[in-house]
């Protein structure tokens, strides 16, 4: 992962943008926002992090709060999409479109596809409330790279994902699933998921590979690093995926390096600072 810092001179540039934004349009943006529901109050708390996080050279970083939410995936909830699985597995075949490999007309299949939508909607949500990498999470300056603890992510905790007994045992024994096929074959927004979410996105935060497992809870998270290479409201800056829950303060699923004066630390990526509440900081082990 590539390492740099700010010069002053862009830091200053930066931090009079952010002001400017921040005390120009910033109430009129909150109450925008405010009143959009969860993504909104979420969007504002990652502006307030980010523009003090400048203002203070990358010392210091506004208290970050949002509402995360807490769903839990019912069969009614797969049950109201069978109908559109059918439509879209009838054309995947139509059409020999590779999702004809993972989806066919059966109905566990068709649930599968359901659920593959619900989470594959949650991380579109999720992208929106990072920005969709436009806002520069970590704050990067001389000072924060100097400091930086090796493996800490800024977060934003969009969703805890929870699965119902009874959708667990359509499943049976299949607790493993891979989104790919699923966000590759359907359209947002003129594209295909997995293009819109990883439009922008550095390769080393896209997470989009990885499979989720139902038999424990899920954390929808955007993810940005802190020592990053960075500017305000620039693209790049932090990705989208699904994370075992119990494990974002301590193992996200991959390490992290950082080079100092010559010297390489690695450490596991976990997040450090998270904007979404459902627990207290105490409750979740952070400080």
């Amino acid at each position: 992962m590539k390492k740099g810092t700010l010069s002053l001179l862009q830091t200053m540039i930066v931090g009079a943008i952010t002001l400017l934004v921040l005390l120009g349009i910033g109430y009129t943006m909150y109450k925008i926002l405010e009143k959009s529901g969860t993504k909104g109050q979420c969007q504002m708390a990652a502006l307030k992090y980010t523009g003090q996080k400048y203002l203070s050279a990358g010392f210091k970083a506004a208290e970050a709060r949002c509402k995360a939410d807490t769903p839990t995936i019912e069969v009614k909830d797969l049950d109201a999409l069978k109908s559109r699985a059918e439509t879209a597995i009838d054309r995947y075949i139509s059409e020999g479109s590779p999702a004809a490999d993972y989806f066919s007309q059966t109905e566990q299949s068709r649930y599968e596809w359901a659920l593959d939508k619900i989470m594959a909607d949650e991380l579109v949500n999720c992208f929106g409330k990072g920005w969709r990498g436009w806002l520069d999470l970590q704050g990067t300056t001389t000072g924060n790279i100097l400091l930086a603890e090796t493996g800490a992510q800024v977060c934003i905790l969009c969703s805890r994902v929870k699965f119902s007994p009874e959708v667990r045992d359509i499943f049976g024994s299949t607790t493993e699933f891979d989104l790919r096929p699923w966000l590759d074959a359907n359209n947002k927004e003129g594209k295909t998921y997995y293009a819109l979410l990883t439009q922008g996105v550095d390769p080393s935060y896209q997470f989009l590979d990885k499979s989720f497992d139902i038999s424990t809870s899920k954390a929808v998270l955007f993810v940005a690093g802190t020592t990053k290479e960075a500017f305000a409201l620039t693209q790049a800056k932090g990705g989208v995926g699904i994370f075992d829950y119990d494990s974002i303060t301590s193992d996200l699923g991959w390490e992290e390096w950082i080079q100092r004066a010559g010297v390489v630390t690695t450490a596991k990526a976990k997040c450090r600072v998270i904007i979404g509440d459902i627990e207290t900081s105490e409750q979740k082990g952070m400080t």
